[in-house]
C-alpha cells in the first residue's frame, strides 16, 4: 500500500477542511497544508528523498495554518499511541528510572487489550 492510499483509508474525505503533513526532522520543521491528498504527494516524496521523518494528522483542519485541537474540522479515525521500551527510560542523578512507557511491547498490549475491555 503506498501512503496515499493509507492516507485515504484512515483520514477523512476530501471536501472536509485542509490535510496536514509535516516533516519533523531538519531544523525547519515544515508543516505542509493541503485541500487533496494528492497535493500532498509531492511533499512525501521530497521527504523521502531527503530521509525524513515524515508524519501526518489524523484529522483535517478549518485553517491552512494552525495543527491544534480547536482547528480540527473532523477526524474519521483515533490512534492509540503506545510507547514501550522508550529510550527516555534511563536513571537519572540518583539512579531511580522514571518509566516513560511500558517496559516491553507484550505489557503495552496487554495495556490496550485491558482498555478496551473496560470502555
Amino acid at each position: 500500500m503506498n501512503p496515499l492510499d493509507f492516507m485515504a483509508a484512515v483520514l477523512p474525505p476530501p471536501g472536509n477542511g485542509y490535510y496536514c503533513v509535516a516533516e519533523l526532522t531538519s531544523k525547519y520543521k515544515e508543516h505542509v497544508y493541503k485541500e487533496t491528498l494528492e497535493e500532498l504527494e509531492q511533499t512525501i516524496e521530497s521527504c523521502k528523498l531527503n530521509g525524513y521523518d515524515t508524519y501526518f494528522a489524523l484529522g483535517t483542519f478549518k485553517n491552512p495554518d494552525d495543527r491544534t485541537a480547536p482547528n480540527v474540522e473532523m477526524v474519521k479515525c483515533i490512534a492509540i499511541d503506545v510507547d514501550c521500551n522508550h529510550p527516555l527510560d534511563l536513571p537519572d542523578a540518583s539512579g531511580v528510572i522514571k518509566q516513560k512507557g511500558y517496559p516491553s511491547p507484550k505489557a503495552g498490549f496487554e495495556a490496550i487489550m485491558a482498555f478496551i475491555d473496560e470502555v
